[in-house]
């Protein structure tokens, strides 16, 4: 997992969790302010109704206090209503049924709304005449708690999308420096050298993208002094300077071994193979990758090629092959005039 991605994945889960937080302590604070806005208008509500009804108990009118009571709360926001007389019978009681709330139906297992429940006594002077009774109908809290839930939701998911946007890119902007190091030393240790790298403004990265750039300024010229140092060599011998290989042995894999040993205590210090028939630039690929795949299954250290292969013109799908050889070593025999172009990176 790259640096940038797991710095957008970090920022978003505390992003999730903050917007989590927010929308429980969000979901609190509108269940409890319907409640409250709920109990206060049921208050309005039975007073209103008290003082309309104290003129039909006094005459015991109960059908006008029904009609009254149906008048005013029905299909409204109260769910029943009540009323006693002094002794606790009860005089009339009514139930309001309103239509299905928009709300799904797993909100109400979810997050309970207790019934909000007034009551007065309905009073002539020091007389009490009855007891009303006021229940409110939760079918409308729980469709205000709905509305305010989309609400915040739909809030919520767009600020997620617009943050994973912004997230995404700063990352990106801040991280592209070490991206372009990271390009670059894969670059060096596969020996393709690109332009110096431009200078971060993060002043932190200023002193690492200038030692890369030395770096690779360095391996330059180390690479370039190898070369012209090779040429002098190659010149100095000539192309077919014959000289006397010793300590060959055959191998299983039919190519010569030659072992290099310390003339104290015969300690091994080194060994390669020889092809018994040295690949050239019309060899076929398939021959090519045996002959190198067989080496690096050996113990053999090196392998010993004509410089002249590097201008095969399927040299480079071999390097993935080279690759997996760690502490291996390719030991070019001179067989040019000069050193072969060095291959322009892509």
């Amino acid at each position: 997992m790259s640096l940038a991605r797991l710095l957008n994945v970090i920022i978003l889960i505390l992003f999730a969790i903050g917007a989590i937080l927010l929308f429980m302590l969000e979901i609190t604070t509108v269940r409890q302010s319907i409640l409250d806005q709920m109990s206060a208008n049921l208050e309005t509500a039975i007073t209103a109704l008290g003082l309309v009804l104290q003129g039909t108990l006094l005459n015991d009118d109960k059908v006008l206090a029904e009609t009254i009571v149906n008048a005013m709360f029905d299909g409204g926001f109260v769910s029943s209503v009540t009323l006693l007389d002094p002794d606790g019978q009860m005089l009339f009681q009514k139930a309001f049924h309103t239509a299905q709330q928009n709300i799904p139906s797993w909100l109400p297992t979810v997050i309970g709304m207790p019934p909000v429940k007034v009551e007065q006594e309905l009073t002539d002077g020091w007389r009490i005449l009855g007891t009303l009774t006021l229940v409110g109908h939760e079918g409308y809290a729980y469709q205000h708690l709905w509305n305010a839930i989309s609400r915040t939701g739909l809030a919520l998911l767009g600020g997620l999308i617009v943050l994973t946007l912004i997230i995404q890119w700063v990352c990106n902007r801040l991280l592209r420096p070490l991206e372009q190091v990271s390009l670059q030393l894969v670059q060096l240790r596969q020996r393709r050298f690109s332009g110096n790298l431009p200078t971060p403004w993060l002043r932190e990265l200023q002193e690492v993208v200038a030692s890369i750039n030395q770096l690779i300024s360095e391996r330059k010229r180390d690479l370039l002094q190898q070369r012209l140092k090779i040429t002098q060599l190659g010149k100095q011998q000539g192309l077919h300077a014959g000289q006397p290989l010793m300590g060959l042995t055959d191998s299983a894999s039919g190519m010569h071994l030659q072992q290099f040993v310390s003339t104290q205590g015969e300690i091994r210090l080194y060994s390669r193979l020889l092809p018994r028939t040295p690949p050239t630039t019309d060899s076929s690929p398939d021959e090519i990758r045996a002959l190198l795949n067989s080496w690096l299954a050996q113990q053999a250290e090196g392998i010993q090629l004509p410089l002249s292969l590097l201008n095969h013109p399927d040299w480079a799908q071999f390097a993935s092959s080279l690759a997996s050889g760690r502490g291996k070593t390719l030991d070019w025999r001179w067989d040019l005039t000069q050193f072969p172009p060095w291959p322009k990176s892509g």
